[in-house]
């Protein structure tokens, strides 16, 4: 070893010879003992007293026989007999180096010093090692342990000194890791050599060794430890004519502790058949030493060791019976501190700390510095060898960071929260178990590296030795797997059936044909449960837990075995109860095998599958953890299977209708559904036994009871749908006849079937099936007919049928009615039989109810529908049953919604005659019925605003609507007249507007002075929120009332009326604005007028300041001055009249006098401020300081008075001199100098404006301004 005194290493020999001694009587006992980890920790130590110094040994050797002895072999130069000639010599000079020394970085080539040249290991091949017996020498002379240490010598190069060749004294650094010395092994050359004596020194003594004497026919060995001091002295002969003989070469090589397992590797073990080993049991084998050096965990192996941790793991590496690891332990320290609360008082116990630590391995290498994944769990007390080093003395738990809560002591019974933080420490140990335990340990706790390891010598087949090995390895595996397969086929880290899976694959890439069929009898075998700890686990097998399990076995059947030869076998893995537990992989089994083209394998999963089916009752079928998925599964076998006639078997006809018979409606319903998708593909659809399966599975539906909730609306239509796509008339009338039995099974349960019938009639996928064809007679005969039939016996029946579920029982007629149009086959006429019973169903219901299924007819808006020649038909026979019901019952008439729905769809089927029938009848009603005028406004309002419907009404149709809507205006304005509805004056006037909008031409129109006693009755405020309203409405109407002459001259009329009444006082700021606004757009001269003079009269009031403020501050307004010239009349009148009332205004007085003064507490000052006084003194104070927060309180001020104040003196001396301001005479007065203010820019703005005006009617003569006056229209001027 590199670093190991020869005396050291004689000292571990000894030891390691009594601990072998101990641990070979039984390791696995004795191996925690005491003794044994006293002898190995003092191996380790190397305490033992000084021993025999054999540091160095040199011997001469005889010249074996010629015929024995194999030449030296060098590459590019062929074979170099021994001894070695003077040829041969120049040969090897011509491609050696220079030989450099020193060392690491100091290395130099001096060849005038050193006079060597070398050549490398790599480019030697020699066998004289082997014939010389050298590791028999290094052992014996060195006093090694032969039997427990395996020595090789390893050439390392081969060295040539000239004469004068030599080199001083130097130590060996850069050995091999795992060598322990040096060997040098001078070679015999032709006429031999002189002088080159060889020296060894080691703590103070010397060896020297003559090398010289018979070195022509002799070869020298000498042997030194790699810590010893070793030179040679030049040549003495300088005689040139023996210029051979000076040149002395030495084969050279270092001797290596090497076992015959070299490789350290789990799966290098001895071949011992692993089943007579015993087990492991609680890992009582394992021992560990906790290395003393410091390490980094990414720089941490065999060869980064340092010191005595080096020393240590080479000794152990030299035992041929141990097996040696590193491992890197995490140690958790988490301390826990208390947390004092702040609602709490302080106490000691608040000092509360605890700490804790755990440990556990993160990393594993093996002596090859390969990293392992192991699952070793070490007890750190008992399996420690020597001082645990900062280790703790047992386990214990590691606990998580989130905050505890703890309690205080007795005395205290405090309590607050802690906190938790961690820190991560790493030790690092060294590891040794039993070499013979190994493939074991690694079976059990390190299988993921061992079946790495394989899978990678799988990868290089072409090395027949390497799969030799490994596929004795993988026997011993799954012989452990025999062993112990509870243990073997549960290891964590695994997921589920991937042991086995692995080893399958193996088997397959090593063609291992016996060690796959014995694994194929482990999977297909129970074994027995260990004792503890396995109570609630009922599985005890392995069997085919998996897809790709499923997958390697039939590969495995394929490529390696064949299926003579594992048929019995996977016979076993799929029995009754195992299938029920392994339902997915067995299918999955059964595929892989078509897949695979092997036949008879899908057929045996097929039967065994099948046959376990069968035995299934009820319960177990409807057990929750049958999942649909694997149910589905089970159906796309059997498909695949029948659909092959080489796989099919119709004896699992019976196992298949029996199961499905079995299972809970809705998941028979869904897979049904699935089952008919496998029946029609295109890969069984010429299979009679795919398809009389689904017929067979399908019957069991008659005993499905549909009432179930669990049972959905979209599966019972796709049910349905499917026996359209079967074409099978029986299927379809078993399963509709078995719906109507759960409808009519409604009236005794009351269950969810109510709307069964209701949810498969009204589905879009019913409707875009083809209703015309036999199966659609069939469906239309027993469900539609029998839903008709069971609304007419409703309707018909006690009590009032138009109660009987209003809005359910007209979209209940409307999808019958929707399929029975459909139904027709290119004809318009309904068949008799239904269209009668229709006939006596509308009979029974109101108007509501009737134009209902008008707008679900409507909402419906399919082209498809309307496309069909019964459609009209059908509309018809609706139509008439709705225009009879209005006519003898006025008491329920249309909403305008029903109205308009029922006239699109009468619009729609084109039937005209019922569009002018429903009109007539529907105005009739309006005009005398009792619904209220507004109502009334509404629905026709919504039939003249519907373009859809009112562009497309017939002439004679509009011109009733437009007769009936003048009797009701009229009849309107009579009941506002007679009841005082103020309130629906605005309605009726929009209602005026709106039908002379749409008057036809010719038409007389409606008198508006019908509202002109209305208008005059109305007070002042009213009036003006009605033109105001009016305008809001029409202004950003279009076409607004401008274009209508008798809604316009009623509305002017209107409005002149107001302007000429008192409306300023009640006008507001927004108010002011709006009529402005409301002038600007009636562009009428007589209401501008009225304005102006109604505002000149109101001035100076506040209301009439509104106006003028606009005037002055608006620019919208003042812009319109500039283009209206009726706009600029009335501003310049209202201004030259409130200019000629303000003139005529005096100021008000000035006086002293506030008499509206209050100072509490102070009646002396409250008089003075009332009075006409200017100035008092006031002394009522007791210091300098009340006097000042007196002055400061009168300084504040209010609303009624205004002065100033200032103090003076000091004690009871103190005063305050009041002084009254005209502050509060210029608050008073403020309205009249703003009024007078306002007024003298306004009489400005006007003169500005007029000049602005005179100036554009001078510059464009022909225009009399940018806004000409309105015309007045013909009505006017008559």
């Amino acid at each position: 070893m590199a670093n190991v005194e020869g005396g050291r290493l004689q000292q571990l020999s000894q030891n390691m010879q009594e601990v072998h001694t101990v641990l070979e009587e039984g390791f696995s006992h004795a191996c925690q003992s005491t003794a044994v980890k006293d002898h190995l920790f003092k191996a380790v130590r190397l305490e033992n007293k000084e021993v025999e110094d054999y540091f160095a040994f040199g011997e001469k050797l005889l010249l074996p026989d010629a015929n024995i002895l194999n030449p030296l072999k060098v590459e590019n130069l062929g074979d170099i007999s021994i001894p070695v000639s003077v040829k041969d010599l120049q040969r090897l000079k011509k491609i050696s180096e220079g030989s450099c020394y020193g060392k690491q970085l100091n290395k130099i080539l001096d060849s005038s010093k050193r006079l060597a040249l070398e050549i490398n290991s790599s480019k030697l091949t020699s066998t004289i090692s082997d014939d010389l017996k050298l590791p028999s020498l290094a052992i014996q002379h060195l006093g090694l342990p032969s039997e427990l240490m395996g020595v090789q010598a390893k050439l390392q190069q081969l060295i040539l000194y000239e004469s004068g060749g030599h080199y001083h004294r130097t130590m060996e650094y850069e050995k091999e890791y795992g060598s322990f010395g040096t060997m040098i092994l001078q070679l015999p050359v032709k006429g031999g050599h002189r002088g080159g004596r060889f020296k060894v020194e080691y703590g103070g003594k010397e060896k020297v060794y003559e090398n010289h004497e018979d070195s022509d026919r002799c070869f020298y060995v000498s042997l030194f430890y790699e810590n010893c001091e070793h030179s040679m002295e030049p040549d003495e002969d300088q005689d040139q004519d023996e210029y051979w003989d000076r040149s002395r070469p030495r084969d050279s090589w270092k001797d290596q502790d090497e076992d015959e397992y070299c490789d350290n590797s789990p799966t290098s073990s001895p071949s011992e058949d692993i089943s007579e080993e015993k087990d492991i049991g609680d890992l009582e084998d394992v021992l560990y030493f906790v290395l003393e050096e410091k390490y980094e965990e990414s720089d941490f192996g065999f060869r980064q060791l340092r010191g005595k941790d080096r020393d240590a793991a080479q000794l152990f590496q030299c035992c041929r019976f141990l097996d040696v690891h590193l491992a890197v332990v995490t140690e958790t320290v988490t301390t826990i501190r208390a947390v004092p609360n702040s609602k709490t008082d302080w106490c000691d116990c608040h000092a509360y700390k605890k700490v804790k630590s755990s440990n556990k391995i993160s990393r594993w290498l093996d002596s090859e510095d390969i990293s392992r994944k192991l699952r070793i769990e070490i007890n750190w007390k008992e399996q420690c060898v020597g001082p645990s080093r900062k280790l703790p003395t047992k386990s214990s738990k590691k606990i998580d960071s989130k905050d505890r809560h703890y309690t205080c002591g007795e005395e205290c019974y405090g309590s607050g929260d802690t906190t938790a933080n961690e820190k991560y420490i790493q030790h690092f140990i060294l590891v040794i178990w039993p070499k013979r335990e190994s493939f074991r340990m690694y079976c059990r706790y390190g299988l993921h590296s061992l079946l790495q390891e394989l899978e990678f010598k799988s990868s290089t087949r072409w090395l027949k030795e390497s799969v030799q090995k490994a596929t004795e390895d993988l026997r011993k595996v799954i012989s452990f797997c025999s062993s112990d397969p509870w243990h073997m086929w549960n290891q964590t880290g695994f997921g589920k059936g991937e042991v086995a899976e692995r080893l399958l694959r193996l088997c397959i890439n090593f063609r291992a044909r016996e060690e796959g069929l014995a694994l194929l009898k482990l999977l297909s075998e129970d074994f027995p449960l260990p004792q503890e700890g396995t109570s609630n686990i009922q599985e005890t097998f392995e069997g085919i837990k998996s897809e790709q399990v499923a997958k390697a076995i039939v590969e495995f059947e394929c490529r390696v075995s064949g299926w003579n030869d594992c048929a019995d076998l996977i016979e076993k893995m799929i029995s009754p109860v195992r299938i029920t537990q392994q339902l997915m992989p067995v299918i999955k089994l059964a595929h892989f095998f078509m897949d695979f083209d092997c036949l008879e394998g899908a057929k045996l999963v097929g039967d065994s599958v099948s046959s376990a089916f069968i035995n299934i009752d009820k319960q177990q079928a409807r057990n929750p953890t049958w999942q649909q998925t694997d149910i589905r599964a089970y159906i796309e076998l059997i498909f695949a299977l029948e659909a092959n006639p080489k796989t099919s078997n119709q004896g699992r006809m019976k196992s298949f209708s029996s199961f499905f018979s079995k299972l809970e409606s809705s998941m028979l319903c869904d897979l049904v559904q699935e089952m008919a998708v496998q029946a029609s593909s295109q890969r069984n659809e010429n299979s009679e036994s795919c398809k009389k399966m689904f017929h067979v599975v399908f019957k069991a539906l008659n005993d499905c009871d549909l009432r179930s909730p669990s049972i959905e609306k979209k599966a019972v239509v796709n049910l349905i749908c499917c026996c359209f796509r079967t074409r099978n008339a029986e299927l379809l009338r078993s399963f509709l006849s078995n719906i109507v039995r759960a409808h009519i099974a409604f009236k005794e349960n009351k269950t969810r079937s109510e709307t069964l019938l209701e949810d498969v009639i009204s589905s879009p996928e019913i409707l875009n099936l083809d209703l015309s064809s036999d199966l659609g007679e069939i469906f239309m005969e027993v469900l539609v007919d029998s839903q008709l039939t069971s609304i007419k016996k409703e309707t018909s029946g006690p009590g009032d049928p138009c109660t009987y579920g209003y809005f359910l029982l007209s979209s209940k007629l409307s999808l019958c009615f929707q399929l029975v149009i459909q139904s027709v086959k290119n004809s318009h006429i309904l068949d008799p039989r239904r269209a009668k019973l229709i006939a006596s169903i509308l009979a029974q219901l109101n108007v509501n109810q009737l134009s209902s299924i008008f707008t679900d007819l409507l909402k419906n808006n399919s082209k498809r529908l309307k496309a069909c020649p019964s459609y009209p038909t059908m509309i018809s026979l609706i139509g008439n049953s709705l225009i009879t019901k209005l006519k003898k019952d006025e008491v329920h008439e249309l909403s305008r919604r029903n109205l308009l729905n029922v006239l699109d769809v009468f619009i729609e089927s084109g039937v005209a005659s019922l569009t002018q029938s429903l009109i007539k009848q529907v105005c009739a009603n309006e005009e005398t019925g009792t619904r209220s005028h507004q109502e009334k406004y509404d629905l026709f309002a919504g039939l003249f605003s519907t373009p859809r419907v009112w562009e497309i009404v017939d002439s004679k149709s509009k011109l009733i609507i437009m007769k009936t809507c003048g009797s009701i205006i009229h009849n309107w304005i009579v009941v506002i007249d007679k009841f005082s509805k103020r309130n629906e004056i605005l309605h009726c006037i929009h209602f005026f507007f709106l039908l002379e909008r749409n008057r036809l031409k010719n038409e007389p129109t409606i008198d508006a002075q019908l509202f002109a006693p209305l208008i005059a009755k109305l007070p002042v405020s009213s009036l003006m929120d009605l033109v105001l309203q009016l305008h809001q409405s029409e202004v950003k109407t279009i076409p607004n009332i401008k274009n209508f002459p008798a809604c316009f001259n009623f509305y002017r009329q209107t409005s002149r009326l107001f302007f000429t009444m008192d409306f300023v006082p009640l006008v507001k700021n927004e108010e002011a604005m709006r009529l402005l606004n409301l002038l600007l757009w009636l562009e009428d001269e007589q209401s501008w007028q009225s304005f102006a003079t109604s505002v000149s009269t109101a001035f100076p009031s506040t209301s009439s300041h509104l106006f003028l403020r606009l005037f002055l501050n608006n620019p919208v307004i003042k812009q319109a001055f500039t283009v209206s010239n009726l706009a600029f009349g009335a501003f310049a009148t209202i201004v030259d009249n409130c200019s000629l009332k303000s003139a005529s205004l005096k100021e008000p007085p000035f006086s002293w006098h506030q008499p509206e003064a209050v100072v509490p507490n102070h009646p002396e000052v409250q008089v003075f401020l009332r009075s006409n006084q200017e100035s008092m003194t006031y002394t009522k104070f007791t210091g300098i300081a009340e006097a000042r927060n007196f002055a400061a309180q009168l300084m504040r001020g209010s609303k009624n008075f205004s002065v100033s104040v200032t103090t003076s003196g000091a004690g009871k001396n103190s005063r305050c001199i009041i002084t009254k301001t005209r502050k509060h005479y210029e608050e008073i007065n403020q309205p009249f100098f703003t009024s007078k203010g306002e007024l003298e820019l306004l009489v400005k703005l006007r003169e500005r404006l007029g000049q602005e005006n005179s100036k554009t009617k001078r510059s464009t003569a022909d225009e009399v301004s940018v806004i000409p006056s309105p015309k007045r229209s013909k009505v006017e001027k008559k």
